[in-house]
């Protein structure tokens, strides 16, 4: 059976039959996409900005070695007191395995301290820390404190990148010694879970993505609790134990006003519109945002995770249904665009666009949210744009929320969602965009577009799917909206 690791641990809080099934087969996970090992390559970025933090320290672990010859090359360097602090230190003990980004010596003890990519603790890292402390003590180690290693919020862009800029650290020591005795209880019980016969399975929301589901649950019907839109693993486990596994078994106290018209669409079985059609005045413009937090920032005044939009796409209709032309921002196209600051640029696009509109089609709130960061970080035009937004913006999904009753929705609200269940043909569009289908794959492609690496066909390629991917989304709002207005009224 696999050693119990921090991973494992973590997911196995979430469904101890996955943990189970791990321990003997190992993890099961798609191949990593573009968007995921990007994230990867962030998180073994700061790890190696992080050692910037400890002079004199030594890896313990070098590409190519194994977990074994790591554990080996870990004992020699705990044991050598010239070694102030060993990165990536590897142990395994009683079933339970742990790679410790950094560990610090002091007189006496050590202290632990994790790389995290965020900018503030949360209490998931306290628990993770604690685990791996149950593994280090166990192996012989005096851990005398803990800490997270993350993003320092007074980092701009175009400071020195090292981790004396970069990165800040956090004393967590009181949070991590408070969850010691209830992770050693976890740890105790999960073990004899591994060691017992298989769990049966339990639904929990990350059913919902798992490469399991079809094994645990072969084919469940589309009504089942587990689709219901805001059905928590808790909540769905007290209705399984009352014998309510279809969304129409749900006694309408159990639920949310949200969740009751799901149902009422499942009983039903057909759509309707809940309310008089809506009719925005034209002209009308839609418009959808593309924006990246970097957690690494490249504007001089921003800092980790905060705005950078770069793209815009604003469908105009004229006359009913037509959409007569688009309006498009995206930055950058060029490598000589690389050294401005696309906010400016983006906002004075954006007021030509949508200046002669009556109405402006958004889904959801990120685009009145982002033109109020804008503003506030005092962005030229901005507030300018968020008065627009605001006094003649039409949030498209509070009309679904409030009037779509669809049963293939099941309470969700997304465009993503809404989209295939309203307009179905103009949903598969997005299978035939070239490289951008989704908003992990725009990250991708801007993340490329704005390297000085990139050459210009690469970077125009690049573009054109950028342009066709937004492009695309501001157009589903349009349809979306013309498919509400012709729902049947409510039954």
């Amino acid at each position: 059976m696999k050693p119990l690791t921090k991973s494992a641990y973590m997911r196995a809080k979430a469904c101890r039959r996955l943990a189970w099934i791990e321990a003997r087969e190992g993890r099961h996970q798609a191949e990593a996409t573009a968007a995921e090992k990007l994230r990867r390559d962030l998180g073994e970025s700061l790890s190696r900005c992080a050692q910037d933090l400890f002079p004199g320290g030594l890896s313990a672990w070098h590409k190519g070695m194994s977990e074994e010859q790591a554990r080996t090359a870990t004992a020699a360097l705990v044991a050598d007191p010239s070694v102030p602090a060993i990165f990536e230190a590897a142990f395994l003990v009683d079933g339970l395995s742990a790679r410790a980004d950094v560990l610090e010596r002091t007189p006496d003890g050590w202290i632990l301290h994790e790389v995290k990519s965020g900018k503030t603790p949360k209490n998931g890292h306290f628990e993770d820390l604690a685990f791996q402390v149950r593994v280090l003590e166990k192996a012989g180690i005096r851990v005398r404190g803990t800490g997270l290693i993350m993003l320092n919020p007074a980092y701009r862009g175009g400071m020195p990148l090292d981790g004396l800029h970069l990165l800040t650290r956090f004393d967590t020591g009181s949070e991590t010694s408070a969850l010691r005795a209830k992770v050693a209880r976890r740890v105790v019980e999960l073990q004899e879970v591994l060691e017992g016969p298989e769990p049966a399975p339990a639904r929990v929301t990350e059913c919902r993505e798992c490469l399991l589901m079809a094994r645990c649950w072969g084919e469940l019907p589309p009504d089942d609790i587990l689709f219901l839109s805001g059905a928590r693993s808790r909540k769905m486990a007290a209705w399984e134990g009352q014998g309510w596994t279809r969304i129409g078994d749900l006694p309408a106290s159990e639920l949310s006003p949200q969740q009751i018209a799901a149902q009422e669409a499942i009983r039903f079985g057909a759509a309707w519109r809940d309310g008089p059609a809506p009719a925005p005045t034209g002209p009308i413009a839609y418009v959808d945002f593309e924006s990246e937090m970097p957690a690494i920032p490249y504007l001089p005044d921003c800092g980790p995770f905060e705005d950078a939009p770069y793209q815009f796409s604003c469908w105009i209709e004229e006359e009913p249904r037509t959409l007569a032309r688009e309006e498009a921002f995206l930055w950058p196209q060029t490598e000589d665009e690389l050294g401005l600051d696309p906010r400016p640029l983006f906002v004075e696009a954006l007021l030509r666009a949508v200046e002669g509109a009556e109405t402006i089609v958004f889904y959801s709130g990120f685009e009145t949210d982002l033109l109020k960061r804008l503003t506030r970080a005092g962005i030229p035009g901005a507030e300018r744009a968020l008065e627009l937004f605001e006094t003649r913006g039409f949030d498209l999904e509070k009309v679904v929320k409030q009037q779509v009753r669809h049963p293939d929705l099941r309470g969700y609200t997304s465009i993503k969602q809404v989209l295939p269940a309203l307009c179905p043909e103009m949903a598969l569009e997005y299978k035939t965009l070239p490289g951008v289908a989704n908003g992990d794959d725009a990250g991708v492609a801007i993340a490329e577009m704005r390297s000085p690496q990139t050459i210009q066909s690469r970077r125009a390629e690049r573009a054109a799917e950028l342009l066709a991917y937004c492009g695309l989304d501001a157009r589903a709002m349009a349809h979306v909206l013309w498919a509400i207005q012709d729902l049947p009224a409510a039954p």
